[in-house]
Order: structure tokens, then sequence, then C-alpha cells
């Protein structure tokens, strides 16, 4: 019987149609094109995942990014306001004072100021008030030593001074009542020498009053002296 050989490959047949069928298949350019489609289909189906995975990676990145910026402004945030609180609780209040009146930043209405701690002055038990509710004028050097050192355990104490030439029994009460509230923080007597009816004055801080403002008065006070007294809780 017989037999066809394949010149292209080897391979034998028994009859010559099987071996013409066999070379269509074993033919080098029907084999080329066969590992070019098989190829292209390769590469298109990898372009198919990567393209499908591209826009994913894209959108994690940008999450990821995000995240990591609202974390540093969280944390820049958190900085910024704690350092804000510690400075306000830390510092002498320099603020309005919350009231109606003439708030000024300055010394007391004495012209002289403070520097530091030897810059206050010296003063006997005799010059100092006998009561936080005085009707007898203070010296300059007592105004600065009360405000410096007039409060309780030597704290820094406030100033309320009053001008009535022609007397005021009503605003005398007021203000009496004004420096009990605060229970031996705040010092009150006449002044002839002011300008306005009523000066508050605080450590570096002053609130001219043409008329008395309680509300004002206790605002200021208590920013003055950084809540201490009872009467600002």
């Amino acid at each position: 019987m017989p037999v066809y050989e394949c010149g292209d490959c080897g391979e034998r047949f028994r009859s010559k149609t099987a071996l013409n069928e066999h070379k269509e298949d074993c033919s080098p350019s029907r084999k080329q094109g066969t590992d070019s489609d098989t190829a292209f289909n390769d590469l298109r189906s990898r372009l198919s995942s990567l393209a499908k995975l591209h826009p994913r990676r894209i959108r994690n990145a940008f999450t990821m990014r995000n995240i990591a910026l609202f974390f540093g402004l969280f944390l820049m945030s958190t900085l910024f306001l704690g350092s804000a609180m510690f400075m306000m609780t830390t510092s002498p209040d320099r603020g309005d004072g919350g009231g109606g009146g003439n708030v000024q930043e300055t010394s007391p209405p004495t012209g002289q100021s403070i520097q530091s701690a030897g810059d206050i002055p010296q003063v006997s038990d005799d010059e100092l008030p006998e009561s936080h509710v005085s009707g007898q004028p203070l010296s300059e050097d007592v105004q600065l030593y009360l405000l410096m050192r007039g409060g309780p355990q030597n704290d820094p104490a406030a100033l309320a001074q009053y001008n009535c030439p022609e007397g005021c029994p009503e605003l005398e009460q007021d203000i009496a009542a004004f420096a009990e509230e605060f229970n031996g923080w705040v010092y009150m007597a006449p002044n002839s020498d002011l300008d306005n009816q009523v000066v508050l004055t605080a450590p570096y801080r002053m609130d001219q009053q043409d008329a008395f403002d309680p509300d004002a008065a206790h605002s200021f006070v208590c920013q003055g002296l950084q809540n201490q007294p009872l009467a600002c809780l």
C-alpha cells in the first residue's frame, strides 16, 4: 500500500487526500498566520485587561493622596488651634473687655508703666487702703502696687475709680456693690484726676466709662484678671 509523506513536517499518510488536507494546515504561511493571530489576540487581551485596571489604579492613587492631604490639613489645623488656645490661656488678655467703654492697652492712669517685677513700687502697710471700698484717693504707687500684688495671695487686682466733684452717692453705691462682688479682687476709690466719670484698670489695661456700666465692667475685670475671681465663673 503506498504511503504519502508530508514534505514540510515528515508526517505520513495512507491516502493522497489525507496528505492534501494535512498540507493545508501544515503550510508555513498558514502556520505563521495562525501564530500571528494568536499573538495579536493575546496582546489585545492584555491591553484590554490593562485598560480595565488602569482607571482603578488612578482612582486608588487619587484616593490615597486625598486621604493623606485631609489628615495633613487636619493635623495642621489642630496644632494651630491648640497654639492659639495656649496663648489665650497663658498670656494676659488684651481684648476690648467686652464692654461699652473706651478700653485701652495702657498702664494705669498714673503715667507710669511696669516692665518687670522690679518696677513694682514698695509701699508700707500704712499706705494701703484699709478696705477694698475706700473713700480716700489712692496714690500712684499704691495704684500700681494693688494692680500687680493687691489680689489674694499677691495676685494682680483691678481698680474701679470714679470722679464725682459734686458727689454721686448712687454711683458710689453701685461701684461699691460691684467691688464687693469680686471679694478681694477689685478696689474702689475716688480719683479727681480722671477725665471720665469711671475708670476701670487691670494690669496694663484701662476702661474709661462716661457712665458706669456694670456688665461691661464685669467683663473687663474678668478678662483683665484671666477669670481668676470666683465671680467670673
